[in-house]
């Protein structure tokens, strides 16, 4: 199986990626940075520069081709409400309409814990009502 995971280099990510690769798939690693692309060297790991924050739809969609899944596994770690708005919530949008536009009908999304509501995610309630 051809599989993309999105968010490679975070620390799930390179987990997904590498116990991917010990099973035998062939791993499309997302990452957004070329210098990135040293932490894989495993025998079917294929690095690919994808910024999510910067990709469109239609452009993800097409580096999609060929793929028979994808893994959603980025996310801001914490690096303040605008960014994670842009890549745990519009990164992810993003990844779910190229997967759909793509023809792909796999698609999992790594989460966490404490994120059912927005109350209880940590977000500043006056912040949500901008």
């Amino acid at each position: 199986m051809k599989i993309l995971v999105i968010g490679a280099h975070g620390r799930v990510g390179q987990r997904i990626v590498n116990q991917l690769n010990d099973k035998g798939d062939n791993v499309l690693a997302g990452l957004r940075d070329e210098a990135q692309f040293s932490t894989f060297n495993g025998e079917h790991i294929t690095p690919i520069l994808l910024d999510i924050q910067q990709t469109t739809v239609a452009a993800l969609s097409a580096q999609m081709a060929g793929v028979d899944a994808v893994v959603f596994s980025a996310g801001a770690g914490g690096g303040g409400y605008d960014r994670t708005m842009l890549i745990d919530l519009d990164g992810a949008v993003k990844a779910m309409q190229a997967t759909e536009q793509a023809g792909i009908k796999r698609f999992v999304m790594v989460s966490a814990m404490g994120t059912s509501s927005r109350a209880t995610c940590g977000c500043d309630s006056a912040i949500l009502r901008r």
